[in-house]
């Protein structure tokens, strides 16, 4: 029993940030088409948010005959996205959280024996949200694979009731 030791460390670690103040103004769609995914590239501060942080427009579903996506413009469901993306302000997007984790660490135990370690380490991130990828439909148009997803999509009417795939 001497010779046999087990060790276990918990790491723990948490963030919380906020813009304070940031002079410049983008448009809404940047938020949300370009930046704020916590997936590098651009970012446009938004003051009282995180750095990073994931943003999207209002979902009405899929169009039930045609199978198109639907969102909100004042009020009312719309198909009309041009519309629906110029003119999104703070108020008519939903912020879900930040891209980035705000609790991480790993738990880890190191088994050892006379001189020789075993050390596992599972790690963990919590308290953010992500944009999964999904159907881009340019590249299947273009023969160079697409997702998953594709075989997913709505065909029928009737289908948007199990997905939510354009």
């Amino acid at each position: 029993a001497g010779d046999f030791r087990w060790r276990t460390d918990w790491l723990l670690s948490g963030v919380k940030e906020k813009v304070t103040d940031f002079e410049l103004e983008y448009p809404v769609s940047s938020l949300i088409n370009y930046g704020m995914s916590g997936n590098g590239g651009d970012y446009y501060p938004v003051v009282g948010r995180p750095l990073f942080a994931v943003y999207s427009y209002p979902w009405a579903g899929l169009n039930p005959e045609t199978g198109a996506p639907q969102g909100y413009w004042d009020g009312d469901v719309s198909e009309d996205y041009r519309t629906i993306i110029n003119d999104a302000d703070m108020e008519s997007v939903k912020y879900h959280g930040s891209a980035r984790p705000t609790t991480f660490g790993s738990l880890r135990n190191t088994l050892s024996y006379k001189g020789l370690s075993l050390s596992m380490n599972i790690s963990y991130r919590f308290g953010y949200y992500f944009r999964r990828s999904s159907v881009q439909y340019v590249p299947i148009l273009q023969g160079q694979g697409g997702h998953a997803d594709f075989g997913l999509r709505w065909q029928e009417p009737g289908d948007e009731a199990q997905t939510q795939i354009p």
